[in-house]
């Protein structure tokens, strides 16, 4: 298990959950071996574990880096601000930019579709293929100055070089560096990210039995099991 992140408020009465999971080809026994390289997951100094970016590098500050794999972090905000949502929004679209699969759950289907179609704009990822584009581009106007400073007499004797192949910027691919990236709310998650996530919906109301009996501990009992099952399922 990845990461669990809760949104509560008060007046409205829902919560949103997400949850992440990472392979057992990635983690083994929720720790991160010295040979063993997971986009998004880095050791923790203290005890070796893996841990994960919430996306937001301040709240990472706040637990110590990051969220330790195998634990659970809550966040709750009241009824006078979105910030639990925000901080949600932000780790689910850090998981998905890193190609971790991801459970969404939510007070019902309708729910989970607006927060994925809220999730920021990854700036780290547009950064890059700006960059790597603009590099590309410079590449010919190099190799013409370099021929003019050759006298005419000798251009003829030497044989150009083979000129090495230049990366395109990739709009979704994350640079390796890359641990928490940034994002701009103004703007949504860019498709091609979008494309290629794993990522399943799960309705709180619907495991629920839509049963407004139901009591808060089996209700959580639920969806405790919809994230077991769906972490043995990922971690193969």
């Amino acid at each position: 298990l990845r990461f669990i992140m809760s949104s509560f408020k008060r007046a409205v009465k829902t919560t949103t959950t997400a949850a992440h999971a990472t392979s057992s080809a990635e983690v083994a026994d929720d720790t991160v071996g010295d040979n063993v390289t997971v986009t998004g997951v880095k050791p923790w100094v203290n005890t070796g574990l893996g841990i994960v970016s919430s996306g937001n590098k301040q709240l990472d500050e706040l637990v110590g880096g990051g969220c330790a794999l195998g634990t659970l972090t809550f966040v709750e905000s009241d009824s006078f601000s979105n910030y639990g949502e925000t901080l949600a929004l932000y780790g689910l679209a850090e998981s998905i930019s890193h190609k971790h699969a991801v459970l969404l759950v939510s007070e019902d289907n309708i729910e989970a579709e607006r927060l994925m179609a809220a999730l920021p704009y990854n700036q780290t990822i547009g950064r890059a293929g700006n960059v790597s584009n603009e590099d590309h581009a410079v590449v010919p106007e190099k190799a013409d100055a370099n021929k003019l400073t050759i006298a005419w007499q000798y251009g003829k004797y030497i044989k150009p070089k083979d000129e090495p192949p230049v990366p395109r910027g990739s709009s979704s691919e994350i640079p390796a560096a890359s641990y928490c990236c940034s994002y701009d709310l103004s703007r949504r998650l860019q498709s091609s990210i979008l494309e290629s996530a794993t990522v399943e919906m799960c309705s709180a109301g619907a495991l629920a039995g839509n049963n407004s009996s139901t009591s808060a501990e089996q209700a959580l009992n639920k969806i405790t099991q919809a994230v077991q099952e769906f972490v043995a399922k990922h971690h193969k």
